[in-house]
């Protein structure tokens, strides 16, 4: 990765946590005060950060446009998916799931599930590393090799026995790739499983992943697939929708002319 843009962004992301002086700054991205002034300074100059009269920085309103364009874009991911994970909840009667990527992790923000009189929806926010679920591989698969790398060098959770060792994730991610979908196979719990495919937006890139797990005695390996169909046809339609223009093994075929 590029030492200065991997700097830049270690200092827009310890001022998302407070506006800070010099001094304390440079202390929280462990960096040379110089340093870091001088990446102040241009961040000051493109309008990302702002220096007060009393010589702290904080965010600017740059900044403050980019999150805001990140916030639309995962509203617009959760308005089109939701009918989606509802329908699939219902037909499936297994639980799905809508995931976005956060860093390291997959973020799971809303969920359908079959509660005996049908299926409810819910929106929750939780928390897993990407390299142990099904959504966040899903997404990882499609990350550049050097971004997942620098991702993970800090640390390798695992939740059970069955957790991906790290020497197999490239392989799992390359396998996801090539089928379209990722697997967590009691990765996270022990006797469930999920499968999960991405979902793009205009540019190509995977901005979130929608999943369907169920007890690994209800289904077994052969039946991957058939989930895979139900959660890509639906990620292919709202990567559609997002303006993605790329294929995926469930994208419908163009019509004739």
């Amino acid at each position: 990765m590029v030492q200065s843009v991997t700097r830049t962004l270690d200092v827009l992301e310890a001022l998302a946590a407070g506006d800070a002086g010099l001094s304390e700054l440079a202390e929280r991205v462990g960096l040379h005060p110089s340093t870091t002034h001088r990446l102040l300074a241009t961040l000051v100059e493109r309008g990302y950060v702002e220096r007060g009269e009393h010589g702290r920085y904080a965010l600017g309103h740059r900044a403050v446009l980019l999150a805001d364009a990140a916030g639309r874009t995962e509203a617009r991911v959760r308005e089109l998916a939701a009918p989606h994970l509802r329908r699939i909840g219902k037909v499936s009667g297994e639980t799905v799931n809508l995931s976005i990527r956060d860093g390291r992790d997959a973020v799971f923000v809303d969920q359908a599930f079959n509660a005996g009189s049908g299926a409810r929806f819910v929106s929750r926010a939780v928390r897993l590393p990407a390299h142990v679920s099904a959504s966040g591989k899903a997404m990882l698969a499609f990350a550049a090799p050097d971004e997942v790398r620098a991702l993970l060098a800090d640390g390798w959770d695992r939740y059970t026995p069955h957790t991906v060792a790290p020497g197999e994730l490239e392989a799992q991610l390359a396998a996801a790739r090539e089928r379209g979908y990722a697997v967590d196979d009691q990765e996270t719990k022990n006797g469930f499983v999920c499968v999960a495919t991405p979902i793009f937006d205009r540019l190509g890139a995977a901005v979130a992943a929608m999943s369907i797990g169920a007890w690994r005695e209800r289904i077994g390996e052969d039946l991957y697939s058939d989930l895979a169909e139900l959660v890509g046809t639906a990620c292919a339609d709202v990567s559609a929708d997002l303006g993605y223009r790329g294929r995926t093994p469930w994208t419908a075929p163009a019509a004739e002319t």
